[in-house]
C-alpha cells in the first residue's frame, strides 16, 4: 500500500473511515478511475466526506490520493473477504501479495527503531499467548528473540493468569499482544490492564482502528482483511511473519551496533 499513514492517524479515524480506508485498500485499481461521487456512491457518503478523509490521512484531496495509488496499480484485488466459490491458487497468491505490499507501506523505520530499542535493553519481556492459530506467532517471536540473545523473555499463558501477573509485573518491563483481529476480548480487557499497571505495551494489531492498538504505547500495524468460510475465522497470518521478521532485523542490527537502514 503507497499510502504513507502514521499511527496517530490511524487511532484518529472513526469506523467509517476505517471502512473507506479497507475500501481504497481493497479496490486500489478501480479507485483510481473512479470520480469522486462514484466513490462516494460505493461509499454511501457524501463527497465532502470523502475530501475530508482524503486530508485526514494527509492528503490534499481525491485527486492526490489517486495520484499516489497509481504506483500500486500492478496489484490486482485481494479475494473478496467472504468465500462463495472455492479459492484458486492464482486469488490465494494475489491476497497474499497485496496484505504483503500493503503491510511494507505500513513499515515506518522510526516505529520499528523504537520498538527494536525497546528489545534492545534489559527490561524483562512478557508475551501474551491468547490460544488459536495466533499463538504460532507469538512463539515464533519469542524463539527469534532468543536465538538473537535476547535474555528475560517470558511466556504469559491464561486470560486469568495473565490479569494477575500484570498486577505484580514491574512497571519497568514490557509487554507484547499480537493480535489478527485487533478486537479479542481477552486480549483488549489484557491490553487495558497493561496500560492500567503503566507497562509499556507493543501491539501488533491490524492497520484499522481497533480496541488492543487503542491501549498500547507502541502500534506495528498490517494489512489484512478478516475471512470466513462458515463461521470459520481463517484470515491470513502471513504478514504479520513478515513484520515480526522486519523487527528482528532492526533489532539485531541495533545489537551489533549499527543504525538498521
Amino acid at each position: 500500500m503507497v499510502l504513507k499513514i502514521d499511527d496517530d492517524t490511524l487511532r484518529q479515524l472513526n469506523e467509517t473511515e476505517s471502512e473507506m480506508l479497507k475500501y481504497v485498500y481493497r479496490h486500489k485499481a478501480a479507485v483510481c478511475s473512479m470520480s469522486i461521487k462514484e466513490l462516494a456512491g460505493e461509499l454511501n457518503c457524501a463527497p465532502s466526506s470523502v475530501v475530508r478523509f482524503c486530508k485526514k490521512i494527509g492528503y490534499s484531496g481525491f485527486s492526490e490520493v489517486k495520484y499516489a495509488l497509481q504506483d500500486d496499480r500492478s496489484n490486482t484485488e485481494p479475494a473478496n473477504s467472504e468465500v462463495s466459490v472455492p479459492a484458486t491458487y492464482e486469488s490465494i497468491m494475489t491476497d497474499i501479495s497485496t496484505s504483503i505490499v500493503g503491510t511494507a507501506g505500513l513499515m515506518q523505520n522510526e516505529r520499528l527503531y523504537k520498538v527494536a530499542s525497546l528489545l534492545n535493553t534489559d527490561l524483562p519481556v512478557y508475551l501474551y499467548y491468547p490460544g488459536g492459530i495466533t499463538d504460532n506467532l507469538v512463539t515464533y517471536l519469542e524463539r527469534l528473540l532468543m536465538i538473537n540473545g535476547r535474555t528475560n523473555v517470558y511466556q504469559l499463558h491464561s486470560g486469568n493468569m495473565t490479569a494477575h501477573l500484570i498486577q505484580t509485573i514491574p512497571e519497568q518491563a514490557i509487554i507484547i499482544f499480537i493480535s489478527a483481529s485487533g478486537m479479542w476480548h481477552k486480549t483488549v480487557k489484557l491490553a487495558q490492564t497493561a496500560k492500567l499497571h503503566n507497562l509499556v505495551s507493543v501491539g501488533i494489531t491490524p492497520v484499522y482502528n481497533n480496541d488492543v492498538a487503542v491501549h498500547c504505547n507502541y502500534n506495528l500495524r498490517f494489512f489484512a482483511h478478516q475471512r470466513e468460510n462458515k463461521g470459520a475465522e481463517f484470515t491470513s497470518r502471513l504478514c504479520i511473519y513478515y513484520l515480526i521478521d522486519t523487527l528482528i532485523e532492526f533489532y539485531r542490527q541495533l545489537k551489533k551496533g549499527d543504525e538498521p537502514v
